[in-house]
């Protein structure tokens, strides 16, 4: 079973480290598409998502700690499908410093007040399985990662995958929040 970073834990952790091994889910709450970087002739892609544990509206409640997770070339072209209430699973992944101009919340504009992280996947090593409603109710599971960007994988998400099938689903308001 995996195991999942939290808001808390993100807070924590260095910047400009690379973190192979650990494990990001979080809703999208927007997306930002394919354009060139504001620094430099680099290509990216942006999703602003949330850490915090998933209700339907997770997205518009306030005081949730808020990421952006920067896509760059490759990267981006190949994570550009994705849509607000996608669920996106990365593993290995950096934070970034947040830029000076980005501290006075005009980059988080879905919740000004909330603390903003930047993170990037690792250009060679991550995996991105994004889980995606499907029609019946299925969950979609697209992956993708550096050894398959002309070969992206999709399939039903399998019933023995019962915590993500319950996060999206709860995400989604297909299901009650069991508590």
């Amino acid at each position: 079973m995996e195991s999942y970073e939290t808001d808390a834990s993100l807070e924590q952790l260095p910047k400009d480290v690379e973190f192979p091994e650990l494990v990001l889910r979080c809703t999208v709450v927007a997306a930002i598409p394919l354009r060139t970087c504001e620094f430099g002739d680099d290509k990216v892609f942006t999703i602003v998502g949330s850490v915090a544990p998933c209700t339907p509206s997770a997205g518009t409640a306030a005081g949730k700690t808020l990421l952006r997770i920067n896509f760059y070339n490759s990267w981006g072209a190949a994570a550009a499908f994705m849509d607000p209430g996608d669920v996106i699973l990365l593993r290995g992944f950096s934070l970034l410093h947040v830029p000076t101009h980005a501290r006075c919340g005009d980059l988080a504009s879905t919740a000004p007040d909330s603390p903003l992280l930047f993170v990037r996947p690792l250009p060679s090593t991550s995996t991105l399985r994004v889980l995606q409603r499907g029609e019946k109710k299925l969950v979609m599971e697209v992956s993708v990662s550096p050894e398959n960007w002309d070969a992206v994988g999709m399939r039903s998400l399998p019933d023995s995958d019962t915590e993500n099938q319950m996060y999206a689903r709860t995400c989604w308001g297909w299901t009650e929040l069991a508590c």
